[in-house]
């Protein structure tokens, strides 16, 4: 691409401002995949961004490329890296770039390093799981990550801190420039759910030909329902698509139709661009354009009407999986809306994935009984991880192939295969000094002096336990408010401390919080709704009371927050 494609690089609210062109999303640009420069391009950019602002630049390289070169001959292996290139354009945002020279990625990121670490952590889990097309053989990936100015303000700087960072991390790993490896367990890995896996792809293929499906994912709490769709978001992006989520909370100021209002805040997040003005759907998302010409009827038929107009009018732009999350807890009105949807986007490019927790809600799973009887209708039901499953994620997460026997059978008798306690139980024995690294080594403790009592409740007890006060002071504000919020927000509602940053920061690091988005605003929720609960639970009543008082304030004095959700905090204060 030439030069005069750079208007990606500048900015769009005159777009957004001129009142002949409404978006849906306004002041993003139409393609959100990131430019394939040349080397000369990226390096003008990234050195003009790098002396006025911040910048980030990676340095990626595919492992085993020469071997593969020997296996399938110099050109198909040129194919393959071209494949792997588009793959992580795709993975990408059109506001970053990315150039190649011989074997290397170049990436330009427009973010913070910290973020930006969770960017290059997805890309090396996608890059792993992907099926390439070209040879039958798979890729993984080395990353080296360099932000402006901490680690310099020229591109030549960065891309000497990016490489060396890289060639720190070694095989399959990521690391941020002049910082040590982190010696922190690798616990994001995906194993097993091939036979799932599979048939969610197939449905991915089905979905971009248009013929519309809808899959129920169900399992007990902490087996990975969730888990299992996102791992499907590289993708769903290769195939021009994007996953989008909306998530129900069990009883938690939930106004009617709560589902449906974060699927439509996260759609509005979409390069898609609307010319229609909206009698109805504005009461569930305040930021789209209201017609002002018609008086509102608060009427239930046209709000439906209109929301199965706008999915419609995004997917025709976009394929869409719409992942609807912890079904068992939604609202009626929100069932409601499923039920008048499927059939109305039935033939539309769009997968509904739909997650449900066995053993809760029996009125829920008696609705989606009714719906499964219908065409494309489908049920995945997840059950534990085997013991080769959990031996595998054990090595890679000790970055090992010589695991002990006695570890194994203690995390596989205590996890029982369950994803989310397999991820406590050993995050746990590393907190409590059980599993450390020695010269580059994972030892533990012997099995006799391991913990006994793991239950889930358990395990999240300890850690929480264990927390500094500023990041339990944010932990305990994110899990009351129940829902991703801004950082603002977050550090507004704290019961703490001028560290409150600092305990955010901790937080992520320990995995108890995750960002919301990768980059673009700060905003972040807890992990898993599990851990939320177990927050709550341990708060005094004092506590609690003071802690709803300062979230109601907080969410009173930013614009456009739900009234149901202030009234709930306020009541409880």
């Amino acid at each position: 691409m030439g030069r005069d494609d750079a208007p990606r690089y500048r900015s769009t609210r005159g777009a957004a401002a001129n009142p002949s062109r409404t978006l849906i999303s306004p002041l993003i640009p139409t393609d959100d995949f990131a430019l394939q420069i040349s080397l000369e391009e990226l390096a003008a950019l990234a050195g003009n961004a790098a002396a006025s602002g911040r910048v980030v630049v990676c340095s990626a390289l595919a492992e085993g490329v020469d071997a593969v070169r020997s296996e399938i001959g110099e050109t198909r292996a040129a194919a393959l890296l071209r494949e792997l290139t588009l793959f992580v354009r795709r993975n990408l945002r059109g506001v970053d770039a990315v150039a190649t020279t011989d074997d290397e990625l170049i990436l330009m990121l427009d973010g913070s390093a910290l973020p930006t670490t969770a960017v290059a952590e997805r890309l090396l889990a996608a890059v792993r799981a992907h099926a390439f097309t070209v040879g039958g053989v798979g890729f993984t990936l080395s990353m080296g990550i360099a932000t402006a100015p901490e680690h310099g303000t020229s591109f030549p700087a960065l891309l000497a801190a990016a490489r060396q960072a890289r060639s720190a991390a070694g095989s399959d790993g990521s690391a941020r420039a002049f910082t040590p490896r982190s010696d922190v367990l690798d616990l994001t890995r995906f194993v097993g759910r091939a036979e799932p896996l599979a048939q969610l792809t197939d449905y991915l293929d089905d979905m971009v030909r248009g013929e519309g499906r809808v899959v129920a994912i169900v399992g007990e709490r902490g087996i990975g329902t969730s888990t299992l769709v996102r791992t499907l978001a590289p993708e769903v992006r290769l195939r021009g698509g994007s996953l989008v989520s909306g998530s129900c909370r069990e009883r938690r100021f939930a106004a009617p139709y709560a589902v449906w209002s974060e699927v439509l805040h996260a759609v509005r997040r979409l390069p898609v661009k609307s010319t229609r003005l909206w009698r109805e759907l504005p009461s569930l998302d305040p930021t789209l354009e209201r017609a002002t010409d018609e008086a509102r009827g608060g009427s239930k038929t046209l709000l439906l009407e209109e929301l199965a107009d706008f999915l419609r009018l995004a997917a025709q732009q976009r394929p869409l999986v719409l992942l609807l999350e912890n079904l068992q807890w939604a609202d009626a009105a929100s069932w409601d809306a499923l039920d008048y949807l499927i059939p109305q986007l039935e033939s539309e490019r769009i997968l509904l994935a739909l997650t449900f927790q066995s053993g809760t809600e029996d009125d829920a799973l008696e609705r989606w009984g009714r719906l499964a009887t219908r065409p494309r209708h489908s049920e995945i039901l997840l059950t534990h991880l085997t013991r080769d499953d959990v031996k595998r994620w054990l090595e890679a997460a000790m970055r090992t192939g010589e695991l002990g026997r006695d570890l194994l059978a203690y995390v596989y008798r205590h996890s029982a295969g369950n994803p989310l306690v397999l991820v406590h139980l050993m995050r746990d024995l590393e907190d409590a000094g059980h599993v450390v690294p020695h010269e580059g080594v994972w030892q533990w403790s012997p099995v006799s002096e391991l913990p006994t009592q793991v239950t889930l409740d358990d395990l999240l007890a300890r850690r929480l336990a264990r927390l500094p006060e500023p990041a339990r002071a944010v932990l305990e504000a994110t899990a009351v408010i129940g829902r991703e919020s801004e950082e603002v927000l977050l550090l507004d509602s704290s019961l703490a401390t001028p560290d409150a940053r600092q305990g955010l920061e901790h937080l992520l690091e320990r995995g108890l919080l995750v960002p919301a988005y990768d980059r673009g605003r700060a905003a972040y929720v807890v992990s898993h709704d599990e851990v939320a609960r177990v927050a709550r639970a341990q708060l005094t009543p004092a506590r609690s009371i003071e802690l709803h008082g300062r979230i109601a304030r907080a969410l009173a004095a930013h614009e456009r927050q739900s009234p149901a959700e202030i009234a709930g905090h306020f009541e409880i204060a």
